[in-house]
């Protein structure tokens, strides 16, 4: 300090200052206290170890006060391995924390907070709190259940995979995919993103903006990652990201890598496997749903060929009993009554003679015409009918013959053996249908049936189709 005697007046130096205000502020903040404030930057330094929080408090979007920290190397890593530990999450930017600490000023690096301690499980509070206003937006927007509500294509074929292309999960999907035993084929196309940490929600927001200008092209979206198991999961219950997948206008599935509780992605996504191999094993069952479905459908179809082939030969026999039994029936039907007519025609002709003897010389030449013609009349219209029921019966009997025998020949040309007849054969390996020259290998026995035998023989040579190969 010196003394201006022109002006009269104390200038102190800053140094003094500076000493004043750290005497001071020692003095008043002795104790350490419990403080709660949002991490705006970290500045850590792997070199030191050191960290250098800048810290903020925040109302309305806007800062109410901010203040520079300090984190010791040792105290860093126990702080960090801790929250870790608790929220699965390290320290980063960007999140609230509660935290014990003591108020130091420097004359060179002046005001800050030396933190000792954090408390992760303030911090998890606040993520399940944030997590839960996520939830609660999606439902009040009516997006949560909107990417479930989705139809699934039958046939899954072209996938849109998020992931990272050098990760073990995207490689154990595409493993099991490209190598399944049923020689189901799918297009993939991936969309590299960041899966975990800050910039993993702007970084996958925008490969679903990517996939969104083609989404006619594709059946469905993949997010998969593998290893790193539940830490940096928190990106997951981010509102942008979880609104993005449950308004997508195609069904987006899921497989994260982890077994604890469910992130709001998974909720909203229209399914959520756990691994990247669950979701390839998704993918297979839907074809292999379908699949048996045409099994069942060929089956349904030949059985119900049989059935109505039996069907229509038992018809067949009926109505020919029932056109015999028809025509027998009337044929002893119209005997008995040409019987009776005749029985009775004599019987009027015996009345007549002894009534009118006298008169029976006159018309016996009348009668006797009149019985001839009636006789012949009658039995003409028996014999037409007859030759009419039967020509009927040996029509409609033919006719049916004819569609029995179409039906016999249909069912003939479906069966394998008259197939194996036309010089096609079945080739086979291992007890299983040849259908893909990519099924074989060098040395391979090949076992392939024909009409009349079976031919063994041995790979020597493998040439694939060039367009197969593009």
């Amino acid at each position: 300090m010196s003394d201006d005697t022109s002006l009269n007046r104390k200038i102190y130096e800053l140094s003094d200052l500076a000493a004043s205000l750290k005497a001071t502020i020692s003095k008043t903040y002795q104790g350490r206290y419990w403080i709660k404030a949002e991490i705006a930057k970290l500045n850590f330094y792997p070199k030191s170890g050191h960290c250098y929080p800048d810290l903020v408090e925040k109302s309305d979007h806007k800062v109410k006060a901010q203040m520079r920290a300090i984190i010791w190397a040792d105290d860093f890593f126990r702080i960090n391995q801790e929250f870790l530990k608790v929220t699965n999450e390290p320290l980063k930017e960007g999140i609230s924390i509660l935290f014990m600490a003591g108020i130091t000023y420097s004359p060179v690096y002046g005001l800050s907070l030396q933190i000792y301690n954090v408390e992760p499980s303030f911090t998890l509070g606040k993520m399940a709190q944030q997590k839960n206003e996520t939830i609660k937006k999606l439902k009040e927007s009516k997006l949560f259940d909107l990417n479930r509500s989705l139809p699934f294509p039958k046939l899954p074929k072209t996938i849109a995979i998020i992931s990272v292309e050098t990760s073990k999960g995207y490689h154990d999907f595409n493993a099991i995919m490209n190598a399944n035993e049923f020689g189901f084929a799918f297009h993939f196309k991936l969309f590299p993103s960041l899966l975990q940490g800050d910039q993993a929600v702007n970084s996958m927001l925008l490969q679903l903006d990517e996939i969104r200008k083609y989404a006619n092209l594709f059946d469905a979206v993949l997010i998969i990652r593998g290893g790193g198991g539940d830490v940096g999961l928190s990106c997951y219950d981010h509102f942008s990201l979880a609104s993005a997948i449950a308004s997508f206008p195609i069904p987006v599935i899921t497989g994260i890598g982890h077994s604890t509780n469910e992130t709001v992605v998974e909720m909203v996504a229209y399914a959520n496997k756990i691994t990247p191999t669950d979701v390839a094993y998704f993918l297979l069952s839907k074809f292999l749903a379908a699949q048996q479905e045409i099994t069942d459908s060929i089956k349904s179809i030949f059985e119900n060929s049989k059935n109505l082939l039996r069907f229509k030969q038992n018809w067949v026999q009926n109505i020919s009993r029932q056109f015999s039994a028809s025509s027998t029936k009337m044929l002893h039907n119209s005997y008995f009554l040409l019987q009776l007519n005749s029985s009775k025609l004599q019987q009027s002709i015996h009345q007549r003679q002894n009534l009118e003897r006298i008169n029976m010389h006159k018309f016996q030449g009348q009668i006797v015409y009149f019985a001839e013609n009636q006789f012949q009349k009658h039995y003409s219209q028996i014999q037409m009918q007859q030759a009419k029921l039967e020509q009927t019966s040996v029509f409609f009997i033919r006719r049916k013959k004819e569609e029995l025998s179409q039906v016999e020949s249909k069912l003939k040309l479906l069966d394998p053996v008259n197939v194996l007849k036309r010089g096609y054969s079945i080739t086979k390996i291992n007890g299983k249908s040849l259908r893909n020259a990519d099924q074989l290998s060098i040395n391979d026995e090949l076992r392939t049936i024909v009409y009349k035998g079976e031919i063994r023989s041995i790979v020597q040579k493998i040439i694939k189709n060039k367009k197969d190969e593009n």
